[in-house]
């Protein structure tokens, strides 16, 4: 995707000279320079949005339990990047409406491969900014009392550590619960596993801090407890885990149909076929 974007800023010196070498070969009738350069247009304002469109990846890639500022980061990524969409439909729209004869046929051919590619991209965007959001609303709970422990100044003393620690355990169990029911597409499948198998650790340490916190028993080795260990292995697999939801999007896999569509009308704009 870099790569393509890298290819559309083409220097403005090259414009202006596959404009003048268009304008010289079509000057003697047949030429699409009109129709190349509308089409051109279109699809560029079409296609700079396509980072927009996955804006929300470096957002949600952010987790970490001391960034308080995640969840609201990551909802007001999703929501721009599904407002930008629109501005991508209405491009291929436009694209679709347009006849592709005569010297634009093999335009035309490359075009519906890019349209048709692309539809399927938006339709299954939609379904991903759906999914995410339910699940960060499904993790905001336990976010919000975990953030009372690790972010606000420490605790007075035990008791409040441990009236702390029970609002988190609380918070904990109908997050896990709601986890397992909400529903999204199967491209989110593993992230919405990660986020249950964090959340279920975390239970499971804040169990163990609840009973030390209590005053159980003093034989509890909390620096060995596997379970510290098991969650930083969560965490530090989660950045690898949605670059991964990102290749899985059918809008990274349009590259090279783009790159067929450019060449073509860089071929048209040089007047040779």
């Amino acid at each position: 995707m870099r790569d393509y974007f890298r290819r559309l800023s083409i220097p403005i010196m090259l414009i202006a000279l596959l404009s003048l070498s268009f304008t010289a070969a079509g000057c003697n009738g047949g030429s699409p320079r009109a129709e190349v350069s509308q089409i051109d247009q279109t699809l560029r304002a079409g296609t700079s949005q396509l980072a927009e469109v996955t804006g929300f990846i470096g957002a949600i890639k952010e987790f970490n339990f001391e960034n308080a500022n995640f969840l609201q980061n990551a909802f007001n990524s999703i929501n721009t990047s599904r407002s930008e969409l629109q501005t991508l439909q209405a491009s291929i729209d436009k694209l679709g409406k347009i006849s592709y004869n005569g010297k634009l046929k093999k335009l035309g051919e490359y075009m519906q491969q890019y349209i048709e590619a692309s539809r399927d991209g938006i339709a299954e965007l939609g379904e991903v900014y759906d999914g995410l959001e339910q699940v960060l609303k499904a993790i905001e709970p336990a976010l919000r009392e975990e953030a009372v422990i690790t972010q606000l100044n420490e605790p007075g003393n035990d008791a409040e550590l441990l009236q702390r620690l029970k609002k988190l355990e609380s918070a904990l169990v109908p997050v896990i619960n709601n986890l397992e029911s909400v529903q999204v597409p199967n491209l989110l499948a593993a992230y919405k596993a990660l986020f249950r198998d964090i959340f279920a650790t975390l239970l499971k340490l804040t169990e163990s801090l609840i009973v030390v916190a209590s005053g159980g028993p003093k034989g509890i080795d909390l620096e060995n407890n596997p379970d510290f260990d098991h969650m930083s292995q969560l965490i530090a697999g989660y950045s690898s885990l949605v670059e991964e939801l990102y290749d899985g999007l059918k809008v990274s896999k349009i590259d090279a149909i783009l790159e067929q569509v450019e060449l073509e009308i860089n071929r048209l704009y040089l007047g040779e076929g």
